[in-house]
């Protein structure tokens, strides 16, 4: 369907190379069959999985025409040690768009074809000619080598598309007062920034890397012909965040074109609001693209906001932890710390499922999420929650709340809430720590076992003349507490966050 696809991952898992193979198809179709260096590719029937697999070795690669059922097909065909591998373009291919997907028959050849030579590969980095020949342009190719010829063209035909250009790059790029095209001598043109701040005259290849990239960017969205496919790699290298943020306005202001971006920026993931995420993960098979979601964008995009959640927050993880709680994410991306699972090859994201169960009942939520969640998921529960809820999804936490885990480690709750608190009052803070020492305080909240973690907290807060507030202390004392005195909440989750279970998701 039309909209915008982001591809993530965590660096060298084969985004980049999907694109080249996308961009690679479109080269080969209706030619001779062309080599795809260190790629082939593995279908998996849809019936079975949406995933497409990227191995590593060199083989030849062509796109031909087969009789399928008394239909005919077009598929993309690999050789692999003699043997064939072919891919069929069908409703779980990498692109979800009908227009590519259906099993064309003969009399949909052209309507394919047309698709095909819609695509234009777009990738992180291109050197965009700043001056060039005089001649006449009216759309950008895909290296930029025609930007100046292309912006002099337009101004000079005082297209109105120029002054949308203009006023997008301006927005992006504060410094920039107007882009200017010069006659530089016989025959020849110069794409000039005028400098705002300075007042000086800049040539496009003198001016950082990003403004000459993203204004090629923004001249092919803009003044391409509609229903381009653009496979963008990482359009948000050398850009701020507001850059970022600028970029994803101008990409879902123009729905006639169709947009697959490689991308690993929160920023932009966010900005962009995309239709479709697919996650590319490798291993010794080779890199596996898997798309993330089984719900539409405007049903996403309604449970997203209902729970307060990014997408940027599911984007780059394989596998997926909920957990309680407006700061249990904080406090268990603190135990990953500990743990050592906070390395690439740990791709599982803590989400909150804080005010999931506002507007139903919890189990409900979760037997939602596992529908339409493309990844394995777990839940991991208070202990108190343990019995009211039923699901392979669903784990507990050896304790009644998080709190009651994180005054198992007194030293770390007093650092925290008495040695290191900026709200302590400094005069009281010495007389305070040689009162209350690990042992006092082990033996108060010995005295207080009845009490919930969270209210012994609070209390002894109290005592010492200050607010207990759950999001900041929290992570805090997660963060310094001695790891093997949570060992059992390790187990919990290891066998999922490690991979090393058939998880469900």
């Amino acid at each position: 369907m039309p909209g915008v696809t982001v591809v993530t991952g965590i660096n060298n898992v084969g985004k980049t190379r999907l694109l080249q193979l996308l961009s690679q198809i479109h080269q080969s179709w209706e030619r001779p069959p062309i080599k795809f260096n260190r790629l082939s590719i593995e279908y998996t029937d849809e019936t079975v999985s949406s995933s497409l697999v990227i191995n590593e070795y060199e083989n030849p690669v062509g796109v031909y025409r087969r009789m399928v059922e008394g239909q005919i097909v077009k598929e993309l065909v690999a050789e692999k040690n003699g043997g064939i591998i072919r891919i069929r373009l069908s409703p779980n291919s990498f692109l979800q768009d009908p227009k590519v997907l259906k099993q064309f028959t003969a009399q949909h050849d052209d309507e394919m074809d047309r698709v095909m030579s819609s695509f234009i590969f777009v990738p992180a980095q291109r050197i965009i000619s700043g001056s060039a020949s005089i001649t006449r342009e009216l759309t950008p190719n895909p290296s930029g080598s025609n930007m100046a010829q292309l912006l002099l063209t337009l101004r000079n035909d005082m297209d109105e598309r120029f002054d949308v250009l203009r006023s997008i790059i301006k927005k992006m790029f504060p410094e920039i007062d107007d882009i200017l095209t010069l006659i530089t001598g016989a025959n020849q043109t110069k794409i000039i920034i005028q400098d705002r701040f300075s007042g000086q005259r800049v040539g496009i290849n003198d001016c950082g890397t990003g403004v000459a990239q993203m204004m090629h960017l923004l001249a092919l969205i803009l003044f391409s012909p509609p229903g381009r496919l653009f496979l963008i790699d990482e359009p948000h290298v050398y850009l701020h965040a507001s850059a970022e943020r600028a970029l994803a306005e101008v990409i879902r202001t123009h729905p006639e074109h169709h947009y697959v971006i490689a991308t690993h920026s929160p920023v932009l993931i966010d900005a962009l609001q995309p239709d479709r995420i697919w996650l590319v993960t490798r291993d010794a098979r080779g890199s596996m693209i898997t798309p993330l979601f089984a719900l539409g964008f405007e049903e996403r995009r309604y449970v997203f906001r209902l729970l307060g959640w990014k997408p940027s927050q599911f984007a780059w993880a394989d596998r997926i932890l909920f957990v309680e709680g407006d700061s249990d994410d904080t406090v268990w991306q603190a135990w990953f710390r500990l743990w050592g699972w906070d390395n690439p090859s740990v791709r599982c994201a803590v989400v909150s499922l804080d005010g999931a169960g506002l507007t139903r009942p919890l189990a409900s939520v979760i037997d939602e999420l596992s529908s339409w969640l493309l990844v394995p998921m777990r839940v991991v529960l208070d202990g108190d929650q343990r019995g009211t809820i039923q699901s392979p999804y669903v784990d507990f936490l050896p304790e009644v709340e998080i709190e009651n885990l994180l005054i198992r480690d007194v030293r770390a709750v007093r650092d925290v809430l008495l040695v290191t608190n900026p709200d302590i009052d400094e005069n009281r803070r010495p007389s305070l720590m040689n009162e209350w020492t690990e042992e006092v305080i082990q033996q108060f909240l010995t005295e207080h076992k009845d009490k919930k973690g969270s209210k012994k907290l609070i209390d002894l807060a109290n005592h010492w003349g200050v607010h207990y507030r759950k999001t900041v202390h929290n992570p805090l004392i997660a963060e310094h507490m001695d790891p093997t005195l949570i060992t059992d909440v390790q187990e919990v989750v290891r066998s999922f966050i490690l991979g090393t279970e058939h998880a469900t998701g």
